[in-house]
């Protein structure tokens, strides 16, 4: 191995180390929810999700036989997505994530722990139904 390439190959493991330690270490910009698990949905039917450190929620859902998924953000006990199935009963004028047939979904933990969830299609507000 050439002296150069040592000190490049070197100088990519320091960096790799220093940019894992600070991974480790990184805090994530605001208070996230855990709001990981599986759900019943009101109505029928369940919701899978997961939350990670910085706040990303992504899952999937079967209600009324359709099955679906779910991506968005939380924020202290609180998540916020879009929900995304292939077909639906109200076909939206807009397409999210090249799908007509979506809308809203808030998920928020309560102080004893419960979680209540709601649903909206296209882009009217949520509400538990």
């Amino acid at each position: 191995m050439s002296r150069s390439s040592f000190f490049r190959a070197a100088s990519l493991s320091a960096i790799l180390l220093a940019s894992a330690a600070l991974a480790v270490g990184r805090q994530p910009a605001h208070e996230t929810a855990d709001l990981t698990g599986k759900f019943a949905l009101p109505g029928g039917g369940y919701l899978v999700i997961s939350t990670d450190d910085v706040g990303r929620v992504e899952g999937f859902y079967e209600r009324n036989g359709r099955f679906g998924r779910v991506s968005g953000v939380a924020e202290a006990d609180a998540a916020s997505a879009t929900w995304t199935q292939e077909q639906g009963s109200t076909a939206c004028q807009a397409s999210v994530d090249g799908s007509r047939y979506w809308g809203k979904l808030t998920m928020t933990r309560q102080a004893d722990g419960a979680v209540s969830i709601a649903w909206g299609e296209c882009d009217a507000p949520t509400s538990e139904h």
